[in-house]
């Protein structure tokens, strides 16, 4: 009875506070695809989309985007209630002994109210399965079901791959109760879990609306498997290109300071306490040193691996979804220190009572119900778009625009009349070719210019590009029409303030895309000329874009193309100050010192350039111009060199080998 109380109790909780409609990162994605009963990026996620066009069948009143959102909340009220009677096995507490079981009670409370659990189970993600998975294969292992547990660890890596990572706490079990197991029947169930993937090729023959990397031929569904397209081994493009040991001194410091704030003081004080009761208590030693390996490899070791700025809001909210891994193991061991001062009737109520602190978050539990920013995003692109307008969408733009399109228009069938081109090629349809992912990027590229050409040659339907960038539509002439690109002057724009910008200070997702609309309303006021407008809508999206170094770099750069030198030094210095690993903030502070003649700054934000993204061929270009105007002249020439060996038939190479004369730089 108090299982299920437990259930309903969290599940009230948990779905008063989660959105209506949608949220950032993948989950409008997810939506569609779970609605469409297609394949969203790679690997695909076979498993999550079946649950979702489940939920969505059993709750039929309801629009896709809540529907999706009641399986979220389902599937962390679920790991809540799979995770009591886990631990109440875990340290084998006799059944039916509400006294003994009170630190298993107080510890999934506590999981139960952490800020991380509430917000992933109020968004449509991955990650609260995942780690409903991980913890049913461990509640399996200790109940000595190696079969079942195989079978879960198949059908987990179904939802979310890093579910592999949980494999060395599955070794510590298998050589702690090895006998008598059957490791072929593990495989052959493990296999039998993980035949859920053969949804991707199935799927794909029926060409769903949403179908990454159309994985119906056999090199195709392995390249959805294995992540070829983003690069199998690595998290996320953004990754910096070196290692080092400072490097992962600041992101292991990161790590820690994310734990803090799941845990507060008390939290880790009591997961601190569960390493030393496994330390003096050999009875619990396999269970501490299992919660510690896991905390170090999903945690620490996997904020190294994946090589993220540590500086990087961006980056490091998508890290965060996932640290519930490691957020369990600490919990696990809290419930360890809890049943270890049992006994001790003073020091246990003193424990439960350290542990009131972090449960004062419940009063600040992020709640999106009332958050519309990411969708409303998209009801404005709508409401730009002229009535049959080919829409091209480009690829170096964040997932929230897109995914609000996709919803909109997959889901809920909104402007049927709309034809999306998205050139990633990755979702909408596959209007650049299915094996648009098989080709090289010129050979993409080509492709890409050749049918875009056909769309500006045809005068019976209007054209728009939804881009960051002006440079990056087709349109000879390109100015802002709302939110998109259109051919000709720039339009006025108060007819578009259509986003209703509530709750943009909350979570980083709805920042992200609260800032697109004035960041676009300030490119459109410096095209025409008005720079006091736009410093307006810039000072504005900066406001609500605290911390974000791509924003500031963006602005940077357009002040800069209109000789803004001095507003645009500023914003470009607090581009680097927010994340000094990112690219663009270190080369836009260096074009700027450059122009200032600031020489010294020049060369020394360049080098940095060029060690956080060493085949970006510009940067070596103008590191050797600012190392050349400072009379470095070899260090100079080696700078060219470089650029000759990335670009030998590139846009400067004639300039470089001119300057430099015909023998010196070969």
């Amino acid at each position: 009875m108090g299982s299920l109380l437990l259930f309903l109790v969290s599940f009230g909780f948990y779905l008063q506070g989660a959105s209506v409609s949608l949220d950032g990162g993948d989950s409008g994605e997810f939506i569609a695809s779970s609605f469409s009963l297609g394949i969203p990026h790679a690997p695909g996620y076979p498993l999550f989309q079946l649950l979702g066009k489940f939920i969505q069948g059993l709750f039929p009143f309801s629009t896709p985007s809540y529907q999706c959102h009641i399986l979220t909340c389902l599937m962390m009220s679920g790991l809540l209630l799979l995770f009591f009677h886990f631990l109440v096995a875990l340290l084998d507490l006799p059944k039916g002994d509400g006294a003994s079981q009170l630190p298993s009670v107080a510890a999934t409370l506590f999981l139960a109210t952490r800020p991380l659990v509430i917000e992933q189970a109020r968004v449509v993600e991955v990650f609260g399965l995942n780690a409903l998975f991980a913890v049913g294969i461990l509640w399996a292992l200790i109940h000595g079901q190696w079969l079942l547990g195989s079978f879960l660890f198949g059908l987990g890596m179904g939802n979310h791959h890093t579910l592999v990572l949980i494999f060395p706490v599955v070794v510590l079990f298998f050589m702690k109760r090895r006998k008598g197991v059957d490791i072929g029947k593990m495989f052959l169930f493990f296999g039998l879990g993980f035949s859920i993937h053969l949804y991707l090729p199935i799927r794909a023959w029926a060409n769903p609306p949403v179908n990454f990397g159309d994985p119906e031929t056999w090199n195709r569904f392995l390249a959805v498997l294995t992540r070829r397209e983003f690069g199998s081994t690595s998290l996320h493009p953004s990754a910096l290109p070196f290692r080092e040991f400072s490097l992962y001194l600041q992101q292991t410091k990161v790590f820690g300071e994310r734990m803090f704030h799941q845990a507060g003081t008390g939290g880790l004080v009591l997961t601190l306490m569960g390493l030393l009761v496994g330390v003096f208590h050999a009875s619990k030693r396999i269970i501490v040193l299992s919660a510690f390996v896991m905390w170090i490899i999903f945690g620490a070791g996997f904020e190294m691996y994946s090589n993220l700025s540590p500086y990087s809001d961006i980056g490091q909210w998508r890290l965060e979804r996932f640290y519930l891994l490691p957020l369990l193991a600490s919990v696990v061991l809290l419930a360890v220190a809890l049943e270890g001062v049992r006994a001790h009737r003073f020091l246990f109520v003193g424990a439960l009572l350290i542990l009131i602190e972090p449960f004062t978050v419940l009063a600040h539990s992020p709640s999106f119900r009332h958050n519309t920013v990411i969708r409303d995003v998209g009801q404005a692109i709508f409401r730009s778009a002229p009535e049959n307008t080919r829409v091209i969408i480009d690829r170096v733009l964040f997932d929230e625009p897109t995914s609000s399109l996709l919803v909109g228009h997959v889901s809920e069938g909104r402007r049927p009349d709309l034809k999306f081109f998205y050139r990633p090629g990755t979702l909408f349809e596959p209007v650049y070719g299915s094996d648009l992912l098989d080709l090289s990027w010129t050979q993409r590229l080509e492709r890409q210019k050749f049918i875009e050409g056909h769309l500006l040659q045809r005068k019976d339907v209007p054209l728009r590009v939804l881009a960051f960038d002006k440079n990056n539509t087709p349109f000879e002439v390109p100015a802002l029409e709302g939110l998109l690109y259109g051919p000709g002057q720039p339009r006025d724009l108060s007819a578009f303030h259509l986003v209703r910008l509530t709750g943009v200070r909350s979570d980083y997702p709805t920042r992200l895309v609260a800032v697109h609309l004035p960041y676009f309303y300030g490119k459109a006021a410096l095209e025409k000329g008005d720079v006091v407008s736009a410093q307006k809508w810039f000072l504005l999206a900066l406001d609500w874009g605290q911390g974000m170094a791509w924003l500031s770099s963006n602005i940077g750069g357009l002040l800069a193309q209109k000789d803004l030198l001095a507003e645009a030094e500023i914003v470009f210095d607090r581009a680097v100050r927010e994340d000094p690993y990112f690219f663009e903030a270190q080369y836009g502070r260096g074009f700027v010192a450059l122009r200032k003649g600031l020489l010294d700054s020049a060369i020394e934000a360049y080098e940095n350039a060029t060690r956080l993204a060493s085949s970006r061929a510009e940067a070596w270009y103008m590191l050797g111009v600012a190392q050349r105007q400072a009379g470095r002249i070899e260090a100079s020439a080696t700078s060219w060199r470089r650029y000759l060996e990335l670009e030998p038939r590139g846009k400067m190479a004639a300039i470089i080998k001119n300057e430099m004369g015909d023998q010196s730089w070969k």
